[in-house]
């Protein structure tokens, strides 16, 4: 009896533990480091990429994912995807893929979803079109598709956040620090200049300051959605002087 009672709790121990530690992980990564968005609102089309160094990186889609796996393809030792019934992790290679179904894509004109079985993944065909692909095939589609998704992103999805991000800028106060337009002119740095450009050279850096906040600037954590932080964040970019 006493035996079972200490391999129940070593049991419950052991899944305390990794439970807390796919908490940090999580918690670790709050966005894309591609695109920016939020990963759990896109929980369910998760991509993770493990390094050979051991690195860990989360990206928001198969989109973002393709990416750096068309650079980094070398470095690359798992790929891990989201299943889109429950958004629990799986093997990549593993996952079956509906490609072409009328599911909203993420940073996608052409939609792709993951599922841990050929079962889901027909479930949702029969309701919603597409073909069903494995993992080296959506990559593949993926990557075929990125000139075709950056000049949607580039004409359609981003010129109306950068828009709603400027007016973001406007009623949070943010022109009477950055000047107007965020330009210069006022006690904060301009989101124009090389020297901003310089320190604030990812999308994520942006969005860690702009809640944190620094020196006079206030933190807005809590203080802000993340749809409009998204929209502040693209537009600060947008200003860029070196892109």
């Amino acid at each position: 009896m006493k035996g079972k009672l200490l391999l129940m709790i070593l049991v419950t121990c052991t899944i305390a533990i990794l439970l807390t530690t796919i908490s940090l992980a999580q918690e670790g990564q709050r966005w894309c480091p591609l695109c920016g968005m939020n990963l759990k609102m896109f929980q369910k089309t998760n991509h993770s990429l493990t390094f050979k160094d051991g690195t860990q990186r989360g990206y928001c889609s198969l989109h973002c994912a393709a990416i750096v796996h068309k650079k980094m393809k070398d470095q690359i030792a798992k790929v891990e995807v989201a299943d889109f019934v429950s958004g629990d992790l799986i093997v990549a290679e593993r996952a079956y893929y509906l490609v072409g179904s009328d599911l909203p894509g993420v940073m996608t004109v052409v939609s792709k979803k993951a599922f841990s079985s050929e079962e889901k993944a027909k479930k949702y065909q029969n309701d919603h079109g597409g073909k069903i692909v494995m993992f080296e095939e959506a990559l593949r589609l993926a990557q075929a598709d990125l000139p075709a998704d950056m000049k949607m992103l580039k004409e359609k999805k981003i010129p109306k956040m950068v828009k709603m991000g400027k007016k973001v800028a406007e009623t949070k106060g943010c022109f009477t620090c950055h000047g107007p337009e965020g330009k210069g002119g006022g006690k904060g740095p301009a989101w124009t200049s090389p020297a901003f450009a310089k320190k604030m050279n990812t999308k994520v850096k942006i969005k860690e300051a702009v809640l944190s906040g620094k020196g006079e600037m206030p933190s807005f954590e809590g203080k802000i959605t993340e749809k409009e932080l998204q929209a502040l964040m693209l537009y600060i970019w947008s200003l860029r002087t070196e892109q």
